[in-house]
């Protein structure tokens, strides 16, 4: 714990959790729908093809976790 210029003690970490929650809420308003990524992947030697937003956490995410990029499309999913 820190102590501020009175000697106030101050909990820094409560800050920094909110502070990334706002920017976490912050990239997920930023979310562009009209932008999808498709991924694909062999499970058990079936063809799996998934369709996600363009939000780029995400993409890395699922690039690191072994789903090959196939596309991007434009436009709304039916």
């Amino acid at each position: 714990m820190q102590m501020n210029k009175n000697g106030i003690p101050v909990a820094m970490r409560k800050v920094c959790k909110r502070m990334k929650q706002q920017k976490r809420q912050l990239e997920v308003h930023k979310l562009d729908f009209h932008h999808f990524v498709q991924f694909r992947r062999y499970e058990y030697g079936i063809e799996v093809t998934i369709t996600v937003p363009a939000f780029s956490p995400l993409t890395k995410t699922l690039q690191k976790d072994g789903w090959k990029f196939v596309s991007v499309t434009k436009g709304e999913i039916a």
